[in-house]
């Protein structure tokens, strides 16, 4: 299972690196509130904060790194966001509406 590694932003300097598995992803998507929103086949789903400041640049950088990802194994792959924005936390729940 490959994973992307984020090291940007308040939740990378105090949880450390960010880990968000890249197989099984069923659909990436900004939501209203500028996060980003991951949802996998499994049912679940993972919703980067980054306080509204995520924009369509930043999914697509995502989605590239995703793809490059998907189905590999050994060590994460290091994800750099080129916008200024900064990834508060994480958050894994069941599929919302």
């Amino acid at each position: 299972m490959g994973y992307l590694k984020i090291t940007k932003g308040l939740a990378a300097t105090t949880a450390g690196e960010i880990l968000v598995p890249a197989d099984n992803v069923a659909t990436v998507k900004r939501l209203n509130a500028g996060n980003i929103q991951i949802k996998y086949l499994g049912g679940f789903e993972t919703l980067l904060d980054f306080e509204g400041s995520a924009t369509q640049k930043s999914v697509d950088e995502l989605v590239k790194a995703l793809d490059i990802a998907n189905g590999t194994s050994g060590s994460a792959i290091d994800v750099t966001l080129t916008e200024e924005i900064d990834l508060i936390g994480t958050t894994v729940a069941p599929w919302t509406p």
